[in-house]
């Protein structure tokens, strides 16, 4: 079970991470309502609601204690993935710079070390920079790119 608490909890916390680099951070009470409505997406995944961490503050101690923990680790597996996703290896479409950098930025120091990916100055810099410029980007895009269909469908009917 604690498998799957785990691959279901890492798209909510990552969601709400990519969510607040682009939009103002959330209040705590939106939080709350956010992995309230999350809770239901865990069944999907086999976990009952017994299992899950009650409220949005006791989620973020589950993050931060697993984050902290020796259950995670990166392999050679992972190392390898990690690089060819974030290099674009054996795609056609490039990864820019910046956004291995906001990938990387986002991650503890452990797992940026476990994943051998380098985080000096200029990643930084560039993580920062892309901090400041998608947000005001991402709110002159159509909304064909900035939602998912059934987020367009839905808000349609």
């Amino acid at each position: 079970m604690s498998a799957l608490l785990w691959v279901y909890a890492t798209p909510i916390d990552s969601a709400l991470l990519a969510y607040e680099i682009v939009f103002p951070l959330l209040s705590n009470s939106e939080r709350e309502a956010y992995y309230a409505e999350s809770k239901n997406m865990a069944a999907l995944f086999g976990i009952p609601p017994t299992a899950l961490p009650a409220n949005w503050p006791a989620f973020e101690g589950y993050m931060r204690s697993m984050l902290a923990s020796d259950m995670l680790r990166v392999g050679s597996l992972g190392r390898e993935l990690a690089q060819r996703i974030l290099h674009g290896r054996g795609s056609w479409v490039p990864v820019p710079h910046w956004y291995r950098a906001l990938t990387t930025a986002s991650m503890p120091e452990r797992f940026r070390d476990e994943f051998s990916m380098a985080f000096g100055k200029p990643q930084n810099l560039a993580a920062a920079k892309a901090r400041v410029w998608l947000p005001k980007i991402y709110r002159r895009l159509p909304e064909a790119l900035r939602f998912v269909g059934p987020y367009r469908k839905r808000r349609a009917a």
